[in-house]
């Protein structure tokens, strides 16, 4: 038994023997936990780890406005290193803030904290933080803003867009989003026909958009040099399951409406929808180009939020446990479905610690 079932098989006995009005202490336990392994884990386990223990090492070598790695990412690490030089430190404060991000939009916004984790877990967004950590800060970073979207403070929304953007450059897709959100203003049938014809019409004329491109810039990205040994043709192998769980996510809306109880919770519930389904549409574009799928996680993380909401729909308590119990063996084939092809199992090290 690999410590990533271990692990995985805990928080759910864990989550059955905490007591109902006690869950929320589920999340604070499976967070250490989860940081606990992700600070003491070796350099070794996740394919971009040592990479970054050299980049910490040799930080100050780093110009910040000049090199390829972003001016934010020299900024924290330069602070780590004046506090110490030992790399697990840095590991530690590396994942005190996507933990937290996870642990804040979970808490505010999620209905059932395990479904919650086990999208978390068994999606491969843990493991990104091992492999693409600076992409996977902004990604949590990004989280942030959309609760400040939540809460109509457009100002601080795009100023932790900003900050992402200064740990990794692909936060400027995360900008979609704010155009999504003003100018899509129902969730519909004639939407589904706008995206399934847009999306026709890319993948007829994606190679003759991507040649045009890549002249201009991300050259490396585009003729796929740099992700064509990480990804392994697994792009398709990962929009199914999504699309499988964003159907799931619209059914249960469709077959259980009900009411709104709080004055933001139609907010959210419309934010994770759309944020879910540009992740599915993006996804999909991955299967012409392939940095795409890096992409689409900034989106498909809100499934994080979506997927346990809509759940909550269903009224009757044995069919609701039917369906997670299916949807956690189905979550432990995705995960080995990340594992295998997503990032050329460069995570699944991880599981054999």
């Amino acid at each position: 038994m690999t410590i990533y079932y271990i692990l995985y098989f805990s928080m759910f006995l864990l989550w059955i023997l905490i007591s109902k009005y006690k869950k929320i202490y589920f999340v604070y336990i499976s967070t250490c936990c989860l940081l606990l392994m992700y600070s003491l884990r070796s350099d070794s386990v996740g394919w971009d780890t040592y990479n970054y223990k050299n980049i910490f090492e040799k930080i100050y070598s780093f110009d910040m406005f000049r090199s390829y790695i972003e001016p934010g990412w020299i900024v924290l690490n330069r602070a780590i290193y004046k506090i110490s030089p030992d790399f697990q430190i840095a590991l530690l404060v590396y994942g005190l803030i996507m933990l937290y991000c996870y642990n804040r939009m979970v808490l505010r916004y999620s209905k059932n904290y395990f479904v919650s984790f086990s999208v978390f877990y068994l999606c491969g967004f843990y493991f990104n933080s091992m492999n693409q950590t600076r992409q996977m800060m902004a990604i949590m970073l990004c989280t942030i803003s959309v609760s400040y979207l939540v809460d109509k403070k457009l100002f601080r929304a795009i100023l932790i867009n900003f900050i992402a953007i200064l740990f990794h450059s692909s936060a400027f897709f995360f900008l979609i989003f704010f155009g999504a959100a003003y100018f899509v203003k129902k969730i519909d049938i004639h939407l589904a026909i706008i995206i399934t014809v847009s999306l026709i019409v890319y993948l007829n004329f994606a190679d003759l958009i991507i040649i045009r491109l890549s002249k201009y810039f991300y050259t490396n990205y585009f003729t796929e040099s740099a992700l064509q040994r990480h990804i392994k043709s697994g792009n398709m192998k990962m929009a199914i399951p999504y699309l499988l769980l964003l159907f799931l996510c619209l059914l249960c809306r469709k077959l259980h409406p009900r009411l709104i109880d709080k004055a933001n919770s139609a907010i959210v519930e419309y934010y994770s929808l759309l944020l879910s389904i540009l992740g599915c549409v993006i996804l999909l574009m991955s299967l012409k180009l392939s940095l795409l799928q890096r992409v689409s996680e900034y989106f498909t993380v809100y499934f994080i939020i979506l997927l346990p909401n809509e759940l909550m729909r269903i009224k009757s308590q044995s069919n609701r446990l039917v369906i997670q119990l299916s949807l956690m063996a189905g979550g432990l084939v995705m995960s080995l479905i990340y594992l295998r092809y997503s990032e050329s199992g460069g995570a699944c090290r991880y599981c054999t610690i």
